[in-house]
């Protein structure tokens, strides 16, 4: 699909006219023991079902000061709108908070794709490395280089808010992806926040470890541990889906901070499994932190039949455990590639003077076996790799 046909707004139709088909009976646990149960209960799946369905028709997020979302799909343009964009010349530096996940690599694409295809030059695009002092840094250095707008996801927003203030005094125009710091607002600090439906994702996937330890059993949490709106958005999400089930005992809790998300989730998922060897599955924030859970859950003798992981955000490896019914069996997807797009449509429609709302976003995409390969495509606007393709059709 081109980036043409995404700025006239076709690619804007986000997943809810997409159908949901759920695989029954794929349950990881649920005895306590970390065992596979028999059976399964239709009303628990009955009830994941509905909830997996409408997490997908809708956005549940609100933005970082509070705001309703509006639909991302509403960011448009004509092609005379683009045309006049051209004309003016303008410039961007992007400040991304940490490179290196699909997440973030799609983000970024579609960011430098959409920018070009508006005649918006890219300046320089940074690596904040997820510390707040190398974030701080490469703003400086973007500064100097006195670009017209920047786009950019905080590593931890309040803790920020000088640099960004300085940005704003600068005369640089602010897009932020996420999160912003809670003492500038929208319209007058910056421009608009474009975001994920984080509580969203983080509904979808509780809800898919549910199905897969049918509802009873014991999990832990691996959490972000940081001032970040975003992560706290799907934590709090998995939170409440899981105190409607009182079969389901979170039996231990821990943070990562960061930036080895992989690492740090490996050793929590180690001393969690140490404590509780009869763990039955575990919840990530992200997909990096499930590659941790993953490799370490393996090594102490897990699998797909035992122990259920899910997690957000559809990286590769999780996408190929996911396709290949191993210990991810579901993921709350985000859109990152739309949602940079919407973060560079925010751009030119500051340019074209056209109103912008506070906030914005996407729905939710649940992933699971059944449509892992249909939904990266509408995640990372690509094909699956073969990897993907060829593991669903070998099962």
């Amino acid at each position: 699909m081109s980036i043409k046909s995404r700025i006239k707004g076709a690619a804007f139709v986000a997943a809810s006219a997409m159908t949901i088909t759920m695989f029954a009976g794929c349950s990881a646990g649920g005895t306590g023991a970390g065992t596979a149960v028999a059976t399964v209960d239709p009303a628990i799946q009955s009830k994941v079902e509905k909830c997996l369905t409408e997490v997908a028709q809708k956005v549940y997020n609100k933005g970082p000061q509070g705001e309703t979302a509006t639909p991302a799909s509403q960011l448009t343009l004509t092609q005379e709108e683009i045309d006049k964009v051209r004309a003016m010349k303008k410039t961007v530096a992007i400040a991304w908070h940490v490179f290196g996940s699909d997440y973030s690599t799609a983000q970024v694409a579609a960011l430098k794709d959409t920018f070009n295809k508006l005649g918006i030059e890219v300046l320089t695009t940074t690596d904040g490395q997820f510390q707040v002092n190398k974030q701080t840094n490469d703003i400086q250095t973007i500064l100097a280089r006195k670009p017209d707008f920047m786009v950019s996801l905080p590593v931890d927003a309040p803790s920020e808010t000088g640099i960004y203030q300085q940005a704003a005094a600068a005369g640089v125009k602010l897009v932020f992806a996420l999160n912003a710091p809670p003492e500038m607002k929208a319209g007058k600090d910056y421009l608009t926040v474009v975001g994920s439906d984080d509580y969203g994702t983080g509904v979808a996937s509780a809800c898919q470890l549910v199905k897969a330890v049918n509802g009873k059993g014991k999990v832990g949490i691996i959490y972000h541990a940081a001032h970040y709106y975003a992560t706290q958005q799907r934590l709090d999400a998995v939170h409440a889906v899981l105190k409607e089930y009182p079969d389901i005992q979170v039996v231990e809790e821990k943070g990562s901070p960061g930036p080895d998300f992989t690492g740090q989730g490996a050793a929590a998922t180690n001393s969690m499994l140490s404590q509780h060897p009869d763990l039955d599955g575990i919840w990530a924030v992200w997909d990096t932190h499930a590659e941790g859970v993953i490799a370490a859950a393996r090594e102490r003798g897990k699998n797909g039949s035992n122990f259920a992981i899910t997690t957000i955000d559809l990286g590769k490896t999780v996408a190929v455990s996911t396709a290949r019914d191993d210990m991810v069996k579901g993921v709350g997807g985000s859109q990152p590639y739309n949602q940079g797009v919407a973060e560079a449509m925010a751009v030119a429609y500051s340019l074209l003077g056209k109103d912008l709302n506070p906030y914005y976003a996407w729905n939710a995409l649940p992933v699971d076996r059944s449509n892992v390969v249909e939904q990266w495509k509408q995640i990372y606007n690509a094909e699956a790799p073969k990897e993907i393709t060829d593991a669903v059709n070998k099962k």
